[in-house]
């Protein structure tokens, strides 16, 4: 016995052509995030949003006692290590309050908003340069690397003190 198979009509080759050629995918030059760094040294940065701007309040050694990855999160800032033209990581980050608007949008708190988040990246040997990358807007804040302390601004006073490159010993229970 056969089954009639019954011929498909043709559909119009323009019909989701529109829809398709109007979405376009978003255009990015970042590479994509390398694959995490275990590691039992480790800097922890303060980092500070103010008004638009980020900024390095202090940065500390850390020796762990056990070696860990590298978080993998999503974020709208980036601290990145380099060596080159190379990646060597990527911490993706955000700060309170900040970031819950999409990429076109303004975002109504980022004009005053002053928030400080802790981020923690691989001590790593190979790395050249650093960043920190505001991936909505695309400013970059670089710096050396390994890490220096930062420097005090004007606004501080002349007897502020900067930390230093602090060390710590950690363990995890």
């Amino acid at each position: 016995m056969s089954v009639p198979i019954e011929r498909q009509p043709e559909q119009d080759p323009t019909l989701f052509r529109e829809k398709a050629d109007s979405v376009k995918p978003p255009t990015t030059t970042d590479p994509p995030d390398p694959k995490p760094v275990r590691s039992r040294d480790q800097y922890e940065f303060l980092v500070e949003y103010q008004r638009g701007k980020v900024k390095i309040l202090s940065v500390r050694e850390l020796h762990l006692a056990q070696p860990e990855s590298t978080a993998r999160k999503v974020g709208r800032f980036a601290l990145e290590i380099w060596s080159g033209a190379q990646l060597i990581d990527r911490i993706r980050f955000d700060f309170p309050l900040l970031g819950a608007t999409g990429a076109d949008e303004e975002d109504p708190l980022a004009g005053g908003l002053s928030a400080q988040t802790k981020v923690r990246i691989p001590a790593s040997s190979r790395a050249r340069t650093a960043r920190i990358l505001d991936r909505k807007t695309r400013e970059e804040v670089e710096f050396p690397w390994p890490p220096e302390p930062p420097e005090p601004s004007v606004a501080d006073g002349p007897e502020a003190e900067v930390p230093l490159v602090e060390s710590a010993e950690t363990s995890r229970p």
